[in-house]
């Protein structure tokens, strides 16, 4: 089984290369099952302003997704144990958390990393920019104007830029321009995968 990720900015179109390549994979006559973040939030019910709890009941349901489905060629994750990092170092940054609870997040997700982890696409896409897109879909969740807002999206941004050279190093995690076409984008995806599907 492989496990691939997609993570990044808001309105990069993580959702839309994941629905891309479910198809594209199918089509090859591959079992692929995908777990969405907007999914994994509906199954917990941790409350967010509580984000050690909240980020660490997301992370344990994508575990236990994984898990249930290693029957499968393919999972694909749209934000999942790669993205962890991200997450506990910006609630972090936020003051949302101790430092004692950042690591401890980390070094789980980290575990699970090394565990179901076989490459990622990081997509960015400007703050501004990503807000734009946000507003001008129509496709919105109720709980998408809490993390919409300049502030966040600034917040976001940076948390990824911080580790942009910790991804850069990774040799199985490959950057996407959020601002190319979509099909550019999927081109990318299918040319990286070649060795390992």
């Amino acid at each position: 089984m492989k496990v691939i990720e997609f993570l990044g900015d808001g309105r990069a179109g993580k959702s839309t290369q994941v629905k891309l390549l479910v198809n594209y994979l199918k089509d090859k006559g591959l079992k692929v099952k995908t777990i969405s973040d907007r999914e994994i939030l509906n199954k917990i019910d941790v409350p967010y302003e509580k984000a050690y709890e909240f980020n660490m009941a997301q992370f344990r349901t994508i575990k236990e997704f994984i898990e249930d489905n290693l029957d499968l060629d393919v999972i694909i994750l749209d934000r999942g144990f790669t993205d962890a990092e991200m997450w506990f170092t910006l609630k972090h940054d936020l003051n949302e958390m101790t430092d004692e609870q950042r690591d401890d997040g980390i070094k789980f997700t980290k575990e699970m990393r090394e565990k179901y982890f076989d490459i990622g696409f990081l997509m960015l896409l400007e703050p501004k920019l990503s807000l734009k897109r946000h507003h001008a879909t129509e496709e919105r969740d109720t709980g998408d104007d809490v993390w919409y807002t300049m502030d966040f999206l600034n917040a976001l941004h940076g948390a990824y830029l911080k580790l942009l050279p910790k991804y850069e190093e990774d040799p199985r995690i490959f950057i996407l321009d959020g601002t190319k076409s979509v099909e550019e984008n999927f081109e990318i995806v299918k040319e990286k995968l070649k060795p390992i599907i």
